[in-house]
């Protein structure tokens, strides 16, 4: 048996780094790699040509070749009569078809990068900016709603606080006037002044106190509002920085939210119910309304007179203080309901950033749908 030599163990070796790159272009490649073909271009370069310079070392190297094999069988052995003959016929029958099923796959490759930029773009911009935004808003409605609360927790509070303290002071006078032995005319006189007095205090002073409850609460509606559009503008970048993409988010969301223009009917609404008039006309209606039993005794029986002008004061300051407070809770309820009505309007301004971006994560999602069937068209046309 005959020993390898040198050249043998370069040929063995040849041989196994062709078939590793063979494996290594069919895993990268896949169908799209046709195989390949080993050519031997020097024996044949040299069998191929007559017409060196004679002494030249090609000149040589050719008689050698030639002394062993003929042309043809040179051409043969080193592949390139193979090749020849494969340019010739099924690679230049099958170029327009291979140039066509090239270019559809180019074609499909750029549709499916495009499908690939628009999902990442909902993965890594719209998606979270949704999350944030909503978020935001809850946060927002939150805040506003509360802000509503204390606006009306407030009111009340100083209104009942007004309405006992104006209560208590008249009784406290009258009793005064009473201790003074008052005939029962001049009691009902200093009665009917106290209560239409106090009534008329309260026409004054409480608008004063609501009023400012009201400038508290526009306040902090405007800076809930004002946090609110600086919260969305931050989210807004984050999402234009984040992902592979530059993208530069053009959404119109409203940056001037005029709180005074959209709440300002029904806070002036609530004013208005404490204005001058509309309690003495719930006073007016009800009256001071005084008689007293066994006229006789009293008039000789100071005590017994006094007791009964106190009970009678009592009575009378009860039944139209507990008037006011009633009219007041009634305005006071239709008033919050406008309010409620005018808040609407900033709360749908704070859902409409999140509204908008999903009406953009809806396209983005219907594009990537469109874009797939178009590379599945694609497939089917140039028989991918």
């Amino acid at each position: 048996m005959r020993k390898f030599d040198q050249g043998d163990k370069v040929g063995v070796y040849g041989a196994l780094t062709l078939e590793v790159l063979e494996d290594k272009m069919r895993q990268h490649l896949g169908e799209h790699y046709a195989g390949s073909l080993n050519v031997s271009a020097y024996p044949a370069f040299v069998a191929s040509t007559d017409h060196f310079i004679p002494g030249n070392p090609k000149s040589k190297d050719r008689s050698k070749f030639l002394s062993i094999m003929d042309s043809s069988g040179i051409l043969q052995k080193t592949g390139i009569q193979t090749l020849a003959e494969k340019i010739g016929s099924d690679m230049a029958e099958n170029t327009k078809a291979k140039i066509r099923k090239s270019n559809f796959n180019k074609a499909n490759d750029a549709v499916l990068q495009l499908k690939g930029s628009v999902s990442d773009l909902n993965t890594k911009n719209f998606k979270p900016l949704l999350n944030s935004l909503q978020d935001q808003e809850r946060d927002s409605i939150l805040q506003l709603e509360s802000a509503t609360d204390s606006l009306k927790n407030n009111i009340e509070s100083s209104a009942n606080s007004l309405i006992t303290k104006k209560r208590e002071n008249i009784r406290n006078m009258i009793y005064v006037k009473i201790s003074d032995d008052i005939n029962n005319d001049v009691f009902k006189k200093y009665l009917e002044e106290y209560i239409k007095a106090g009534v008329e205090d309260i026409e004054i002073e409480l608008p004063r106190q609501i009023g400012k409850q009201i400038e508290t609460f526009l306040k902090e509606v405007k800076d809930i509002t004002g946090q609110f559009q600086e919260h969305v503008k931050e989210f807004m970048d984050d999402a234009s920085m984040a992902g592979d993409m530059d993208l530069n988010l053009n959404i119109k969301i409203s940056n001037g939210i005029n709180v005074t223009g959209l709440i300002g009917t029904a806070i002036g609404a609530i004013a208005l119910i404490f204005a001058s008039g509309g309690w003495a006309l719930a006073v007016g209606a009800l009256g001071v309304i005084v008689s007293f039993a066994k006229a006789i005794r009293a008039f000789f029986d100071s005590d017994y007179k006094m007791a009964q002008q106190r009970k009678a004061s009592d009575e009378n300051i009860n039944k139209i203080f507990d008037s006011v407070k009633s009219s007041y809770d009634s305005q006071m309820d239709d008033s919050m309901k406008k309010l409620e009505v005018n808040l609407k309007h900033i709360k749908n301004k704070f859902e409409l950033p999140a509204h908008q971006v999903k009406k953009i994560i809806s396209s983005l999602i219907d594009s990537a749908r469109r874009l797939e069937l178009v590379s599945k068209k694609i497939i089917k046309e140039g028989s991918l």
